[in-house]
């Protein structure tokens, strides 16, 4: 058995049954390309050095969306945005493997 709910327009929530065990699994499915797309944009429009010039300001770093967060929260068993994981955050923010949802280019 198979119910969709659809949730804040571009993030799909998928409920599947399995007929072993009768229980209920939450699989989370979101178009990210739009967020890669303005990202990447965000990140030729900034010049290189200059987001992090400033200690004292705040400065965009990254967009990340919903289901990648979701995943982050599975794998730490925590919330990945919370202070005391930051630098968790930082360094998969970091790594190649998610260059994309940087919105500046150089390291956090």
């Amino acid at each position: 058995m198979k119910a969709i709910t659809e949730r804040d327009g571009d993030v799909t929530e998928i409920y599947h049954k399995d007929p072993h065990d009768d229980k209920f699994h939450v699989q989370i499915v979101q178009d990210v390309s739009q967020y890669l797309r303005v990202n990447q944009h965000e990140r030729h429009q900034t010049e290189r050095g200059t987001p992090y010039s400033n200690k004292s300001a705040f400065h965009k770093v990254a967009s990340i969306p919903e289901v990648v967060i979701a995943q982050w929260w599975k794998e730490l068993g925590s919330n990945p945005l919370a202070k005391e994981n930051r630098r968790w955050l930082v360094a998969k923010l970091n790594s190649n493997e998610f260059k994309k949802l940087r919105t500046r280019e150089g390291q956090i």
